[in-house]
């Protein structure tokens, strides 16, 4: 607020004083001896603490008329929300044995915990579950239904105020209003109620007390306080009651943090159900205690200006802390974060609120994962929903985590109790980078904050040797990356059985997607459909009996469809064909050369390429197109049987094939120089030998122009070539025995130059050199990023960046200088490691 609030009175004690000494001198000279001693003095002190006291409390005066103010905006606290669960009915052990029979869960049936105390929920539905069915789904809530409460037995006249016997009523859900007010009535054109042998009408709730100022029927309920409102309507009109006609309410109550229990705890059938047991397979979540007026005072003013209406992005995100469970919560556009983001596009994420018991600064992700429930997610969006602008999509989902431990030392006070001491630290680093606590999405973690933290604890002499650890990263084992052709500085990896994604140019990595036990095998973004990506996991280890799974992102990574697809047979390589609005995914497999289309999301048939090669499958596939626009398939076949070719790529039977039988091609690229298009192809070696290295075709805007392979074996010292990259005028050639191999495209013939010993790969050994890199990829410089090149490999990733030099680890999980974020994203707590040592640096 810029305007300053006056005191009323601004003297204090020793003005009041000073000011009666004065004026005791003025009326009665002859009192001369006004020291502290004096009992006239003291007197006159105890009138002054008196007066003093009073002077504060009136100036307590405008934090009064405030509230009042605030009141006569309609402000009024949050009532307590309840939390919400699916419950799962069965039937008992041996029951399914019988000849089951369908059963009714009537709305209302109450379900608790064990032990007295224990939360109570009911059922909000009717639910049935079926004779051939194992299970139903029945959604219940942590409240008591209160059934025609008796308010009142007449009214006098207009705007009468009724009180309810078992308030406050709980907040409203997006399903549920929590609250039905009947008026007695005989005959009516609205919803009816029939109770104790009488028909009560339905009238309608009203969002605000201001719309009580109408003549037509309805009712405003104070949720927290517990009172009903009835229009201050004219005499005689429909918003008035008749004298002698009862109105009665029906209502939940209840609600509170109390009812957020963890899974499994909702297993007491309160009202019996014969043959069937319950429970809750997930944690209730959504409940919230009644709001203090503290922080309703703050709360009420920034409401006056949002009209219970999402606009702003401070109206998106109170009305989401404003609903229970929801701790935090941030809200951007779209097409802030994402190059595939529609204009009109919010992107809304939550992070819940602690479980009870659960202090809010510890932030560990183990702890917060269960209270990420897809019941409360959907509640969230559903209200805000009902109030965002027409025309605005929300899509409301859960802050993504990034764990994280701090190993540090320290050095203790001699007499300061140890294990006290470090319970205290580990704490306060807990709460330093909690989810909870307000820690800005995307901030870098630096050794500062830690120092500033640890020697903020009494005891703690001095800290030293910081290391960040992050609990996952691709530093091994990493088979495949690619940069993304649209979103700025994004990449993706696939390491172990996890697909990895980088927003900052591998500064900090992600895992977006995982396939247990499954070994991430390729992933590949759409090159002109934004935010598309396909990626292919592995079932196993052997190439002739495991099959794979396949995936598909629509937003970058962010989710990923339900489920995957599965093959039966080992998919090698992936490539997207067709135009951004009807793209198709074209698979190469042991057993041959599929397409996947996504407006069908059916698996085709096999698309034939020739006879005697179908059988044996395929290594490698790349989707191009010719200098002018036309699409061409690539196919590199299985069992050396050569290069195939279609410019007709969809139709069975177009494929020609190119040449290179007998060599075993496994990789496929394409590059552009002076106005042509060229396709590469890496052969893999054997036996140990120098390998045939690569080969070159131009691409011709006919197939019937088609000439022969070039090979590019000069100074070939790489053993299997096992991916291309292509900067400017350079070609670089991922080896694997060399490491990163380069050549200059404009030199004829074109010859390989092996990289220096200290070009920044992991060495393997004298006779091999470096690790093999399985896979090699950069990004020109442009609206991107800066120039990059990603080498991967057994070790994890490597980068280079503008003008050459040295490859350096992009991939670590220990770090010392500081931790970076991608910008949505938020840490949570691994457990930390924190030593005691000496002064002389000795544990």
């Amino acid at each position: 607020m810029s305007l300053p609030l006056p005191q009323l009175d601004d003297r204090d004690f020793a003005a009041l004083v000073e000011e009666a000494l004065a004026r005791a001198r003025q009326s009665c000279p002859d009192w001369t001896d006004m020291s502290p001693a004096d009992p006239g003095r003291a007197l006159i002190e105890a009138f002054a603490h008196l007066t003093d006291v009073m002077i504060f409390r009136l100036n307590r005066l405008p934090r009064k008329l405030y509230v009042a103010f605030l009141n006569l905006l309609g402000g009024e606290l949050r009532p307590p929300s309840a939390a919400t669960a699916m419950l799962e009915f069965r039937r008992e052990e041996g029951e399914a044995d019988l000849a089951p029979a369908a059963v009714t869960i009537p709305a209302g049936t109450r379900i608790g915990g064990r032990g007295e105390g224990a939360p109570v929920f009911v059922t909000l539905e009717q639910a049935v579950l079926a004779a051939d069915a194992p299970s139903v789904s029945v959604r219940a809530i942590h409240a008591a239904w209160v059934e025609g409460e008796l308010l009142s037995e007449g009214v006098e006249g207009p705007g009468a105020v009724l009180a309810l016997a078992q308030g406050p009523v709980i907040a409203p859900l997006p399903y549920e209003s929590g609250i039905l007010l009947g008026v007695e009535e005989s005959a009516g054109g609205r919803p009816m109620r029939r109770f104790g042998g009488r028909d009560f009408a339905l009238w309608p709730g009203l969002e605000t007390p201001f719309e009580l100022f109408s003549d037509g029927p309805g009712f405003y309920c104070a949720r927290a306080a517990g009172r009903i409102f009835l229009p201050r309507a004219a005499p005689g009109s429909a918003g008035v009651p008749p004298r002698d006609a009862q109105i009665r309410a029906w209502y939940l109550t209840g609600g509170g943090a109390a009812g957020n229990v963890a899974a499994g705890t909702l297993s007491d059938l309160r009202d019996p159900l014969p043959g069937l047991t319950v429970r809750n397979p997930e944690r209730a979540a959504g409940g919230r205690d009644a709001e203090p007026l503290e922080a309703a005072l703050e709360r009420i003013p920034r409401e006056v200006f949002s009209d219970r209406r999402a606009v702003t992005a401070r109206d998106f995100e109170a009305i989401a802390t404003g609903e229970g469970g929801v701790a935090r919560a941030q809200a951007r556009t779209g097409v802030q974060l994402w190059a595939h983001a529609e204009p009109g596009t919010v992107e809304l994420l939550l992070v819940p609120e602690p479980a009870p018991g659960q202090s809010d600064a510890v932030g560990r992700r183990a702890g917060i994962e269960p209270l990420q429930t897809e019941e409360l997610r959907g509640r969230i969006a559903r209200l805000i929903a009902a109030r965002k602008p027409l025309g605005v999509t929300v899509n409301v989902a859960w802050a993504r985590l990034k764990p994280l431990s701090i190993r540090v030392d320290v050095e203790i006070e001699p007499d300061a109790p140890e294990d006290a001491v470090l319970r205290r630290i580990e704490a306060r680093l807990d709460r330093l980078i909690s989810p909870f606590r307000d820690w800005p999405p995307g901030r870098p973690i630096r050794p500062a904050d830690v120092y500033g933290t640890v020697l903020a604890e009494p005891g703690v002499r001095s800290a030293r040797s910081v290391v960040f650890e992050v609990a996952e990263a691709p530093d091994t084992d990493v088979r495949d990356a690619v940069p993304d052709p649209h979103q700025p500085r994004t990449w993706f990896a696939a390491a172990g059985d996890a697909i990895f994604r980088s927003l900052n140019d591998g500064a900090s990595w992600e895992s977006v997607a995982r396939q247990e036990g499954c070994p991430a095998v390729a992933m590949r973004p759409h090159p002109t459909r934004p935010g598309l990506v396909a990626a292919v996991w592995a079932e196993g280890g052997n190439h002739t009996e495991d099959g794979a799974r396949l995936a598909v992102s629509f937003d970058c990574g962010e989710t990923w469809q339900r489920d995957a697809i599965r093959f039966d047979s080992w998919i090698y390589d992936l490539a997207w064909l067709g135009r951004a609005s009807d793209p198709v995914l074209l698979i190469a497999t042991r057993s041959g050369l599929y397409t996947w289309q996504l407006r069908s999301e059916a698996l085709q048939r096999r698309l034939p390429v020739a006879a005697g090669v179908d059988a044996v499958g395929a290594y490698a596939v790349l989707a191009t197109e010719t200098a002018l626009g036309r699409p061409v398939v690539v196919l590199a076949t299985r069992e050396q049987r050569g290069v195939w070719i279609s410019y007709d790529p969809l139709e069975p039977g177009s494929f020609v094939a190119t040449g290179l039988e007998g060599s075993d091609i496994r990789v496929l690229d394409a590059a552009d120089l002076a106005g042509g298009r060229y396709i590469w192809a890496g052969a893999r070696a054997t036996g140990g030998s120098a390998g045939e290295g690569a080969f070159r075709l131009t691409l011709p805007e006919r197939p019937q122009d088609l000439d022969a392979w070039q090979p590019l074996r000069a100074h070939w010292r790489g053993g299997s070539c096992l991916g291309f990259a292509f900067l400017g005028s350079r070609a670089y050639a991922g080896s694997f025995d060399a490491g990163v191999l380069e050549a200059d495209l404009a030199a004829d013939p074109l010859s390989w130059t092996a990289p220096e010993v200290d070009i920044g790969l992991p060495f393997r050994s004298r006779e091999n050199l470096f690790e093999p890199v399985a896979a090699l990829a950069a990004r020109a410089a442009g609206p991107g990023g800066p120039e990059l090149m990603m080498a991967a490999g057994p070790r994890g990733l490597y980068a280079r960046g503008e003008g050459g030099g040295p490859f350096a680890a992009t991939s670590p999980t220990l770090f010392e200088n500081e931790v970076r974020l991608p910008a949505p994203w938020l840490f949570a707590s691994e457990p930390h490691r924190i030593r005691v040592i000496g002064s002389d640096d000795t544990p």
